[in-house]
């Protein structure tokens, strides 16, 4: 028990994995079959926030007798946004509007003065949605209708000045203890470790893709710890910091998907060596780059106007996938070696093992659908709620299984368990 306490709290580190950054600096583009755009969405705690705009045009415009060109800024509520979505003209798009600014781009391509406004809400938070348009072609009438590129810098404020949005408020102090508890079970796994090194003189394969997935979290707390501090004081961060984090986070799901799989068609149960390597590695190996190809599409779609928590939308739909197939993979090769055994302490462990691995691998399916009945701004935090528990319990899971005698030490082909605290029986 002495570890089992801090293990499981160092875990929920995995819920402050992602943060968005408030102070949007990108650029979009206008044009006679594009006059509406959108720009970003901003959750708003019960107060009254902030919010400021300026932009300018990419191509300075040259015109003997205008020096600048009126766009308008609309910001709309949650409750209409739906309605914007369903209206067709630039005209009925701006009407749910609550709160309308005219920023005046200058059309040799320098920086507009900032617009300025509030965002007020006294029952409950609210998501806050801005876009900007050129309905009456102030702008587009020196273009002919054709696409002009404009950059933006959009600067959201909650309550306080706070950068954070409603859904992210509070994780930075949360990483913090979290990372303190991580480090002293972290530094104490690993020395335990060396020791039992020291007397048996090896570490199983299998110890060392849990060592792998439990260092891969380590990673990514420091460096989401890191973007959190920055992103406190300027509302961005530091966009490589992020990335290191969430792709950390990716491989410690990889590794561990990849030793359920492994020992579910038999590995440590009924043979030492991996069967079939020359199937497993690739594809392992394919299953880890989609992932990466996954973090970096989340990242181009990161701030849609639908998407509320990392895992949803286009990202989220194809990891659901990627989640059954794995999950399939699994189930098939458990099912097989349990049929194939005919020890009753063995298959008892294989039962227990695909109950718990077939939680861990189906937690994310579940989440992905409960989420959706959730107000958008609470979205986020039960998606990362979920997660902690399906990571903590399968961390605990596999800790559990090679702590000492335990049931994987009774039932595995290792001479003896090597996991930190193991015995032989």
């Amino acid at each position: 028990m002495s570890l089992r306490l801090p293990f499981l709290l160092t875990l929920l580190v995995a819920a402050v994995c992602l943060v968005h950054g408030k102070v949007v600096r990108t650029s979009t583009s206008l044009s006679s079959s594009n006059e509406w755009r959108y720009l970003s969405k901003f959750g708003c705690a019960i107060g009254t926030g902030k919010f400021s705009l300026r932009a300018k045009i990419d191509r300075p415009i040259h015109d003997p007798k205008e020096t600048d060109a009126v766009l308008q800024l609309d910001v709309y509520l949650d409750e209409h946004w739906d309605t914007v979505g369903d209206a067709q003209e630039c005209f009925d798009k701006r009407q749910p509007s609550k709160v309308a600014r005219y920023p005046r781009l200058p059309l040799n391509g320098s920086w507009s003065e900032p617009v300025e406004g509030t965002l007020s809400q006294s029952i409950r938070p609210h998501v806050w949605y801005f876009a900007l348009s050129d309905c009456k072609h102030d702008l587009l009438k020196f273009t002919n209708g054709k696409s002009v590129s404009i950059s933006y810098e959009l600067t959201l404020l909650n309550p306080g000045d706070s950068h954070f949005s409603v859904e992210d408020q509070g994780l930075l102090t949360v990483n913090f203890l979290l990372c303190i508890v991580f480090f002293g079970f972290f530094g104490l796994h690993i020395h335990q470790m060396m020791l039992r090194f020291k007397s048996e003189e090896k570490i199983h394969t299998s110890v060392q893709i849990l060592n792998s997935a439990i260092a891969m979290q380590l990673v990514s707390i420091v460096s989401q710890i890191i973007h959190l501090t920055v992103y406190s004081m300027d509302g961005r961060g530091w966009f490589l910091f992020n990335f290191i984090s969430q792709a950390s986070t990716m491989l410690a799901q990889v590794l561990l998907c990849a030793l359920f799989i492994l020992i579910a068609w038999g590995w440590t149960i009924t043979h030492n060596e991996i069967q079939q390597k020359e199937i497993f590695i690739p594809v392992l190996a394919g299953i880890s780059v989609i992932h990466v190809v996954l973090l970096f599409l989340g990242r181009v779609l990161d701030d849609d106007h639908n998407k509320f928590h990392e895992n949803e939308g286009l990202p989220g739909i194809l990891t659901l996938m990627l989640r059954l197939g794995l999950f399939g993979w699994f189930f098939i090769g458990a099912r097989e070696t349990l049929m194939r055994e005919r020890n009753e302490v063995k298959r008892g462990f294989l039962h227990s093992f695909i109950l718990y691995c077939s939680i861990f691998f189906l937690a994310y399916p579940v989440l992905f659908v409960v989420t959706s009945i959730f107000a958008p701004y609470l979205r986020q935090k039960v998606m990362l709620a979920g997660l902690v528990l399906m990571q903590s319990a399968a961390l605990y899971f596999v800790s559990n299984l090679f702590v000492s005698r335990g049931a994987y030490s009774k039932v595995s082909t290792l001479s003896a368990p090597i996991l930190p605290g193991g015995k032989s029986d």
